[in-house]
């Protein structure tokens, strides 16, 4: 089975937006910092050793990053999940909070949770962040809280009137958003000690529903964040309170007659607004004025920017992959198929064959990329390959592209490079029939696994999703702005037609 990781932590989601036209300047007023409090550090009281709830719990406590090494060192971020390893197995764990129960669940099994913790009343509707194996981590509108997963105490780690959001980046770090007097600041919680950095304040936030977080992927990366766009927030707000407005009733394709002008109808909390989206897209299209705005702050340079973006039916679930901050893109050229020469690839014959090809997994240890490991009967996870983006098996061999750019043929009895990116990033990675292909910058490339050899059999701009659906039919996905464009590549034929599948 394909399996590939998605490293960017944030990904934006479709359901958010906007920003100021300026950069929003630092607020000294106005603004409400959080109250903090470091988690407790004690031992549990008796750690479990046996039975099934041993199974789930990390023995021992992860070693802490420091504080100066998270503010000097440019480490990636690898999230709040934890590995627990014993007798040739293992499990990936995270946590979930299904309707007020906090929810110990293994990634890839189907037995249901492997612990349970009945969560007190005001974390009933608590957003799950993440763990380390000992301590869970969750938000709420008003506090972010720490639970120990054996004894169950709470601790309260951060107070404020209204959480926009909260990300959990890392067993010690989570990057939270706060609201006060329609101006939001971004902070950083280092949880070993409960220190709290303000990484930029005074955004001009409304509503506050459609703010949304993007985190770093590494230690001293960029944040972002997107929000409705200040200035068609003020024709909102105007037309809203206006009975005869032009946008109570566009008859085409909007009808907000029976909500126009109740109060709290364009300013709630709720996580989800359709009505503004909605009404925002109907004033951008009769005004042209953008929807959203992306912004970005860089730390270490103090460099600000920003993007507008549009609304478009995408955001009532349409699925296709725009770009909504490039709109006016011209729509990609068609995909053209031409077959180069076979080429020899560095490797001469394959990697020796070995156990536990069919039964892998990627994880990555704290501040580390993400590894590549095979559970091989009666030992410990072995790793594979370091650094690894996109993996898959096939033939009794993992294959697998690295952050180096590498497209590697591996198995428990070693590794070795097939073929090293010559046109920009490897990604995209599918097999079938002996054949390996990979999307090397625009180039499709073919490997052949009994010749070892290797062709590029496509050219195509902005190509997003390159996989088997079938036999020898390849679906390749173009997107580019507002347009998609999909395709099926008989890479045996190498005859290429237009198709919708989405």
């Amino acid at each position: 089975m394909k399996k590939r990781l998605a490293l960017v932590l944030a990904v934006l989601l479709l359901l958010s937006a906007c920003a100021p036209k300026d950069a929003p300047e630092p607020s000294t007023t106005g603004t409400q910092t959080p109250t903090t409090e470091a988690p407790t550090t004690e031992e549990p009281t008796e750690a479990p050793t046996e039975g099934e709830e041993a199974a789930w719990y990390a023995q021992e406590a992860a070693t802490p990053l420091s504080y100066e090494d998270l503010t000097t060192k440019d480490l990636p971020y690898s999230g709040a999940k934890w590995m627990i390893a014993q007798d040739g197995k293992a499990w990936v764990y995270h946590l979930y909070n299904n309707a007020g129960v906090l929810e110990v669940t293994d990634e890839g099994g189907w037995d249901g949770p492997a612990h349970t913790i009945a969560l007190p009343e005001e974390l009933a509707a608590a957003t799950a962040l993440g763990g380390d194996g000992r301590v869970g981590y969750l938000f709420t509108d008003t506090q972010i809280a720490a639970v120990d997963l054996q004894t169950e105490e709470v601790k309260t780690l951060v107070e404020a009137d209204h959480l926009l959001t909260a990300k959990m980046v890392s067993y010690d770090v989570i990057y939270y958003a706060s609201e006060a007097e329609g101006k939001a600041s971004i902070y950083r919680l280092y949880i070993p000690d409960g220190k709290v950095d303000t990484i930029y304040e005074g955004i001009p936030v409304y509503p506050a529903s459609e703010f949304w977080l993007i985190v770093p992927e590494t230690t001293l990366g960029k944040i972002g964040w997107t929000m409705m766009n200040p200035e068609i927030m003020e024709i909102l707000t105007k037309e809203f309170k206006n009975p005869d407005s032009v946008y109570k009733n566009t008859s085409q394709k909007f009808d907000f007659s029976g909500v126009w002008g109740q109060p709290g109808m364009i300013d709630t909390y709720q996580e989800n607004n359709p009505l503004v989206r909605s009404i925002c897209q109907v004033i951008q299209e009769k005004t042209g004025t953008p929807a959203l705005v992306r912004c970005w702050y860089d730390p270490q340079t103090e460099e600000y920017s920003q993007e507008f973006g549009v609304i478009d039916d995408c955001f009532t679930g349409t699925g296709l992959r725009h770009d909504h901050y490039d709109p006016d893109a011209a729509a990609p050229a068609a995909p053209q198929v031409s077959a180069g020469d076979w080429q020899a690839l560095e490797a001469k014959a394959p990697v020796e064959a070995g156990e536990g090809t069919s039964d892998c997994f990627l994880y990555a240890k704290p501040y580390e990329y993400p590894a590549l490991f095979a559970l091989i009967p009666g030992q410990d996870p072995v790793q594979l390959l370091e650094g690894v983006t996109e993996w898959a098996s096939f033939q009794n061999h993992i294959y697998a592209i690295t952050r180096e750019g590498d497209l590697v043929q591996a198995s428990s009895m070693g590794s070795q490079t097939l073929y090293k990116a010559q046109q920009g990033a490897l990604r995209l990675l599918d097999c079938q029939n002996g054949m390996v292909y990979a999307m090397d910058g625009e180039y499709l490339v073919q490997v052949d696994l009994e010749n070892m050899q290797q062709r590029t059999i496509l050219k195509g701009e902005a190509i997003v999703d390159c996989r088997f659906i079938e036999e020898n039919q390849l679906y390749i996905c173009q997107s580019k702005g507002l347009h998609e464009i999909q395709y099926i590549l008989n890479p045996q034929t190498l005859t290429l037609e237009e198709t919708v599948l989405n």
